[in-house]
């Protein structure tokens, strides 16, 4: 209704219809249980368990370890070879032949990149296309990898952890390599007795996890090697390790004890979550969006204005895209440009600039949609 002061009109509607949901996602946590010969899934607090592949889902032969690709819905699993489905069953198909040995798998879905270790002396460590083309070997010296086990990826610091043996079967170590095979070095050490397993990174509070299946014990350390502890004891048979950052949760399973358990990121609050399964093995988080909803478009966030006092012709500047974010959880790739012109790519480059004031936009893409720039200047 509106009024001139005088008279007021007659009434004109408008009718907006919120659809409850239309914009939901569920998270989930995924396990592979080679008792059973199944991948089965839960929403986190353990309800609603799904078979998902099971024996009778040829051409579906068990399953080791699991990697999640939330973007495309995809989920892929290792059984001596890699192999990959839809979410919802259909459209088995492999990604690699059969490999001869146990294999362990991480995804690096922003970069087109599925990453997998093979447990031999000496050892692998390859990448390919998700789709399994283009594979490369990036490590395979076996000084610097045998009998590697699981793996993970900090696609921060673009760095690949896995955990291997040492070349006279002295320690169980896990070593840190760029995700191009380069820098290969040494990262946690003194585990052989642990029997180390599980390997989990938290990207967002840089931390890594891992257990000790003779240890029984799960463990934290900061990416910048500091601050190593032991977070959890007493357990049975630990195995795989996944961390909810956002929940602030991180989860294990333990074949021994026929479950799945998950706490406080710092150890407390000890819970069952799965019960009644019979080797739980490898786990893995994932947030799916619900069937018919919309993509939502991801956030840029460039980073504060820097200004740098400098007396050289040109500086390295670190650029960070790290506060940029994604809705639905879709992990994101970063293009970073300069008056129209593409300088960097990932999410905390490092540019070469001259004096003078630039002006960088950052566009982040959900592998769907592309954000609008997010714009930093740099003033050296």
């Amino acid at each position: 209704i509106v009024n001139d002061g005088t008279q007021a009109s007659t009434p004109d509607q408008v009718v907006i219809t919120i659809e409850s949901g239309s914009t939901q996602a569920t998270r989930y946590l995924f396990w592979t249980d080679p008792g059973s010969r199944k991948i089965q899934r839960a929403q986190l607090d353990g309800t609603q368990i799904t078979d998902l592949f099971t024996d009778q889902s040829a051409p579906f032969d068990g399953a080791l370890d699991l990697a999640i690709d939330a973007t495309n819905e995809k989920i892929y699993w290792t059984n001596g070879k890699i192999q990959r489905a839809n979410l919802d069953g259909s459209g088995i198909e492999d990604i690699t032949p059969d490999l001869g040995s146990q294999v362990f798998i991480a995804l690096d879905v922003a970069n087109n990149h599925a990453y997998w270790s093979q447990t031999i002396d000496p050892g692998k460590l390859s990448r390919a296309a998700l789709d399994g083309t283009n594979v490369q070997e990036l490590i395979t010296n076996r000084s610097d990898i045998k009998y590697p086990g699981f793996i993970a990826l900090d696609q921060i610091d673009n760095n690949v952890f896995y955990r291997a043996n040492t070349p006279n079967n002295t320690d169980y170590i896990i070593r840190r390599a760029n995700f191009d095979g380069t820098g290969v070095a040494d990262f946690i050490t003194g585990q052989f007795n642990h029997g180390l397993e599980g390997i989990a990174v938290d990207e967002i509070g840089r931390m890594i996890y891992w257990v000790g299946k003779y240890s029984k014990k799960l463990y934290r350390q900061h990416l910048d090697g500091s601050g190593q502890q032991v977070i959890v004891s007493g357990l049975n048979d630990p195995r795989g390790v996944a961390v909810d950052p956002i929940g602030g949760k991180v989860y294990w399973c333990d074949p021994g004890a026929r479950k799945i358990q998950r706490a406080n990121l710092d150890g407390t609050g000890i819970e069952d979550v799965i019960t009644g399964v019979i080797s739980p093995y490898a786990i893995e988080l994932a947030t799916i969006r619900d069937e018919g909803t919309p993509n939502s478009t991801p956030i840029a966030d460039a980073g504060p204005d820097q200004h740098i006092n400098t007396t050289e012709t040109s500086v390295e500047v670190s650029l960070s895209g790290t506060f940029s974010s994604d809705p639905d959880g879709d992990p994101l790739t970063y293009a970073w440009s300069a008056d129209g012109v593409e300088i960097a790519t990932g999410v905390n480059p490092t540019v070469v600039l001259t004096p003078g004031v630039h002006t960088i936009d950052l566009i982040v893409n959900d592998g769907t949609q592309a954000s609008t720039p997010d714009q930093v200047v740099i003033t050296i």
